[in-house]
This record gives C-alpha cells, sequence and structure tokens, in this order.
C-alpha cells in the first residue's frame, strides 16, 4: 500500500511540476496582447470558478472550510495572502515581459531557497548549514543568470522576477500563519477572488484598456494558466501531498522550473547561453539542497498559488 501510495504521489508531483512549468510560455506568449494586470484578471476568474465548483463538491462530501467560529480569521487571512500573490503574479508576468520563460521559472524557484532565511530572520527559525550553502549557489546562479559579463547590471525583467520569488516566499510563510484548520480549496478560492479584484482596480489604474479582441487572441493562455495550471495543477499537488512524503513531493515539485526551460525551448524556440546554463544548474543544486535540509518548509508557493 506504502509504494503504490508512493507512485501515486510521485506521478501527481511531476504532472503538477509539468503543467506549472509549461505555464511559462503560456505567460510568455500572453505578454504580447495583454497587459500584466488584464492577464492577471482573466487568468484569476477561472482559476476561482473551478477552485469554487472544487470546493461545493468537497463539502458534498464532507469537509467542512473551516474551524467552527473561524470565518472570520479565513476570509481575513485568505484576502491577506491574496493581495501577497496579486503582487508575486502582477511582478512575475510583468517581468516575462522582457526575459524569457525558461529564465522566469529557475529565477522565480529561488523563492524555495529564500523561504528558509526570512523565516531564520523574522521567526528565528535554525537554518542547516547545507541551506546556508544554498543561498550562496543561488546568488551565484543568479548571477550567472542575470549579468551580464564585465557588468554589474540586472535587466529589469530579471529584477521584477526575482521579486516576485521574493513576495512568494513571504507569501508561503503567511499562508503558513493562516491555513491550519481551513480548507486549503476555500482558502484558495478566495484568494483568486482576492486577485481578480486587485487586478480589476490596478487594470483601471494603470489604463490597460485590453479589448475583446486582445482577450480572445490570448483565451489560450488564459485557460491553461487559470484551469490547467491553476484548479488542476492544484489538485494535482493536494493529491500528492497526501499520497506521499512531504520534503519527496517538495523535491519533484521543483521541476517546474527545469520544466518551464523545455516549454520554452519547445513552444517559444528559447534558447539558454552556457553562462545561462550553468545559472539554472547552480539554482537547481540551491533548490535541491534547500528541499532536502530545511523540510521543504512544509509548503510550497503552490499550497496556495497554482500559478504560475
Amino acid at each position: 500500500m506504502k509504494e503504490k501510495n508512493a507512485k501515486k504521489a510521485a506521478v501527481c508531483a511531476v504532472l503538477a511540476a509539468l503543467v506549472w512549468g509549461l505555464a511559462f510560455a503560456f505567460q510568455r506568449m500572453a505578454t504580447e496582447y495583454l497587459g500584466p494586470f488584464s492577464f492577471q484578471l482573466g487568468r484569476s476568474i477561472p482559476a476561482a470558478l473551478c477552485l469554487g465548483v472544487l470546493a461545493a463538491l468537497r463539502a458534498k462530501a464532507g469537509a467542512v472550510p473551516c474551524q467552527p467560529g473561524g470565518e472570520k480569521k479565513m476570509v481575513l487571512g485568505a484576502v491577506i495572502c491574496g493581495a501577497l500573490l496579486f503582487a508575486a503574479s502582477y511582478c512575475q508576468q510583468a517581468g516575462l515581459a522582457t526575459t524569457t520563460a525558461g529564465m522566469a521559472g529557475f529565477l522565480t524557484a529561488i523563492y524555495i531557497v529564500l523561504v528558509p532565511v526570512i523565516a531564520a530572520v523574522f521567526l528565528r527559525r535554525k537554518l542547516a548549514l547545507p541551506v546556508w550553502l544554498g543561498v550562496a549557489l543561488a546568488a551565484l546562479g543568479l548571477y550567472f543568470i542575470s549579468v551580464a559579463p564585465g557588468s554589474f547590471h540586472i535587466g529589469r525583467g530579471d529584477t521584477l522576477v526575482i521579486c516576485c520569488a521574493l513576495l512568494f516566499a513571504f507569501h508561503i510563510l503567511t499562508v503558513e500563519r493562516f491555513i491550519p484548520g481551513n480548507d486549503p480549496v476555500v482558502f484558495s478560492c478566495i484568494q483568486f477572488w482576492t486577485c481578480a479584484a486587485l487586478n480589476l482596480v490596478g487594470m483601471m489604474i494603470s489604463g490597460e484598456n485590453p479589448g475583446p479582441e486582445d482577450f480572445r487572441l490570448c483565451l489560450g493562455s488564459i485557460l491553461y494558466v487559470g484551469v490547467v495550471s491553476g484548479a488542476v495543477g492544484y489538485t494535482l499537488q493536494i493529491a500528492a501531498q497526501k499520497a506521499g512524503n512531504t520534503v519527496g513531493v517538495s523535491l519533484l515539485l521543483s521541476l517546474e522550473c527545469v520544466f518551464s526551460l523545455l516549454g520554452g525551448a519547445l513552444l517559444l524556440g528559447e534558447r539558454l547561453s552556457l553562462r545561462q546554463g550553468v545559472g539554472c544548474a547552480l539554482i537547481f543544486a540551491a533548490v535541491t539542497l534547500t528541499q532536502l535540509f530545511a523540510g521543504g518548509e512544509e509548503e510550497t508557493k503552490h499550497s496556495a498559488d497554482p500559478a504560475d
């Protein structure tokens, strides 16, 4: 039985990593037609609707949204996490306008290294020495990916995606604070409605003025990122975490960055320089070290954001 569960967890985790990794290419395609607020609004609504249906089915099966009397705390927590998710997703989508899908995938993955560091600084959690080595490897990998030889300038797109990784790290720790006792599907559904509302406001304030034709041209990307990467990927993650070991599942989920590279190459024709390839390898090594020795921090970004 344990072996069967382990196989199920591995398959679900790899499939989740695959659909999340490919999402970077679809997000990159969408930058040709929609601004970041418009695209995030478009993808948040179908994700929220799908998660709402899933939450209703779970409720029918006997799942409860939160502990008795904890409704206000759940909604407050989900809204706060949704605001962080909105900011992180905006930075990622805006960054993708000027960086590649593969690079964005690896730069976003740095959040895994940042989570234990932020927890150590703000929550006084102890870090194992290999985690600090992971931090050093991630910093070196970031240098190889984002900084041109003989220069110390980081491009705008890469800078925005690095900010996205930092925001995702804070998002994970905030989810960790609010998720106990709450149904994760209901919690995530509220987050996506929060994201949709904030992106609508951002779209109006920023002056983004997409027309029906722009949304039509991006329909495939919107549905993929909102439904497949969002609702389906999230469900696969839940199944993997229920059936398998947290650290093992987290390591498999971190393959998302590898699949982002493959998706960029296959769908967009992106290619890496040798220097960038070395940077990606260093970041993947940093992610693996962190997951092994920090226990994966129990959650990954997708506990609340199947976003990517």
